[in-house]
């Protein structure tokens, strides 16, 4: 992603949001596809996905979600910011935040913005973006670990 700063007959130069000037054929630009984010003035919407844990209260999910988004000066108040429940994850309720901007170059700080700003939210009000994990059931454990007379596991015998 980048900016056009110059078109000549063979080639333009393209600067990349790290300021490093790329020369690209003109072909490329005419038979490849290529996403021109400024061609028009309409904003983009983009997103910030989230997981909380299976407890927690959606409604006030939600809230938190609108209420980042509404405190950032680059997210546009029209179209409004939107919540989607997006699914039901194996370790998480999944959201998206999405949301309109017009800063392009800029959006992965944007982004970077409300997610800083939906965890301090989240801690706030005790709702837990959780972490992967895994419950182990034993079908036979005392096969593996037997318990012994004072009821404490003994450890696996070595077999030659």
């Amino acid at each position: 992603m980048g900016t056009v700063t110059s078109i000549g007959i063979r080639t333009s130069k393209v600067e990349t949001r790290d300021k490093i000037s790329i020369l690209i054929p003109n072909s490329k630009l005419v038979g490849d596809n290529a996403t021109n984010w400024s061609h028009n003035s309409d904003p983009s919407r983009f997103q910030v996905s989230v997981g909380v844990s299976y407890g927690s209260d959606l409604e006030n999910v939600t809230t938190l979600l609108l209420q980042a988004a509404s405190e950032h000066p680059k997210v546009l108040k029209t179209p409004v910011p939107r919540v989607q429940f997006k699914d039901y994850g194996q370790s998480s309720l999944d959201f998206n935040l999405h949301f309109f901007s017009t800063d392009y170059l800029g959006i992965e700080f944007v982004k970077s913005d409300l997610r800083y700003r939906i965890t301090q939210l989240f801690r706030a009000n005790q709702i837990e973006i959780p972490f992967p994990q895994r419950d182990l059931w034993l079908r036979n454990p005392t096969a593996l670990f037997p318990v012994s007379e004072n009821h404490e596991a003994q450890q696996p015998k070595e077999t030659r």
